[in-house]
Protein backbone atom coordinates (compact mmCIF):
# COMPACT_ATOMS: atom_id res chain seq x y z
CA UNK A 1 0.00 0.00 0.00
CA UNK A 2 1.58 3.31 -0.58
CA UNK A 3 2.37 5.70 1.83
CA UNK A 4 -0.30 8.33 1.08
CA UNK A 5 -3.25 5.46 0.94
CA UNK A 6 -2.11 4.07 4.00
CA UNK A 7 -2.18 7.95 5.66
CA UNK A 8 -5.49 8.60 4.36
CA UNK A 9 -7.03 5.29 5.17
CA UNK A 10 -5.64 6.08 9.11
CA UNK A 11 -6.86 9.50 8.94
CA UNK A 12 -10.37 8.27 8.33
CA UNK A 13 -9.85 5.36 10.78
CA UNK A 14 -9.11 8.16 13.62
CA UNK A 15 -11.92 10.09 12.09
CA UNK A 16 -14.53 7.66 12.68
CA UNK A 17 -13.15 5.90 15.91
CA UNK A 18 -12.91 9.09 17.85
CA UNK A 19 -15.77 9.28 19.21
CA UNK A 20 -16.45 5.68 19.58
CA UNK A 21 -13.71 4.31 20.77
CA UNK A 22 -13.68 4.32 24.48
CA UNK A 23 -10.39 3.94 26.74
CA UNK A 24 -10.65 0.86 28.61
CA UNK A 25 -11.61 0.52 32.20
CA UNK A 26 -9.20 -0.61 34.76
CA UNK A 27 -11.54 -3.38 36.14
CA UNK A 28 -9.91 -6.53 34.95
CA UNK A 29 -13.33 -8.34 35.24
CA UNK A 30 -14.58 -5.75 32.38
CA UNK A 31 -11.76 -6.94 29.83
CA UNK A 32 -13.60 -9.53 28.29
CA UNK A 33 -16.36 -7.50 27.41
CA UNK A 34 -14.20 -4.68 26.53
CA UNK A 35 -12.56 -6.57 24.03
CA UNK A 36 -16.07 -8.06 22.71
CA UNK A 37 -17.05 -4.33 22.46
CA UNK A 38 -13.76 -3.72 19.97
CA UNK A 39 -14.45 -6.96 17.76
CA UNK A 40 -18.05 -5.53 17.30
CA UNK A 41 -16.34 -2.23 16.56
CA UNK A 42 -14.07 -2.50 14.24
CA UNK A 43 -16.03 -4.20 11.60
CA UNK A 44 -19.23 -2.05 12.30
CA UNK A 45 -16.90 1.20 11.01
CA UNK A 46 -14.65 -0.84 8.16
CA UNK A 47 -11.66 -0.80 10.23
CA UNK A 48 -9.14 -3.22 8.12
CA UNK A 49 -7.25 -6.08 10.93
CA UNK A 50 -3.56 -4.27 9.57
CA UNK A 51 -4.52 -0.82 11.42
CA UNK A 52 -6.51 -1.96 14.12
CA UNK A 53 -3.79 -2.55 16.63
CA UNK A 54 -2.62 1.31 16.15
CA UNK A 55 -6.16 2.16 17.20
CA UNK A 56 -6.69 0.01 20.08
CA UNK A 57 -3.01 -0.11 21.63
CA UNK A 58 -3.06 3.96 23.20
CA UNK A 59 -6.63 2.94 24.78
CA UNK A 60 -5.40 0.21 26.42
CA UNK A 61 -4.71 0.67 30.75
CA UNK A 62 -1.15 0.44 31.72
CA UNK A 63 -1.96 -3.53 32.90
CA UNK A 64 -3.43 -4.58 29.80
CA UNK A 65 0.08 -3.25 27.78
CA UNK A 66 1.84 -4.97 30.04
CA UNK A 67 0.32 -8.32 29.70
CA UNK A 68 -0.11 -8.06 25.78
CA UNK A 69 3.97 -7.39 26.26
CA UNK A 70 4.96 -10.95 27.83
Amino acid sequence: MKAESMAGLMRHCDKVLKHAMLKMGSNPTEYPSYFRMVDDLFPNFEVPPRVQAKFLIPVLTEHSKTLLAR
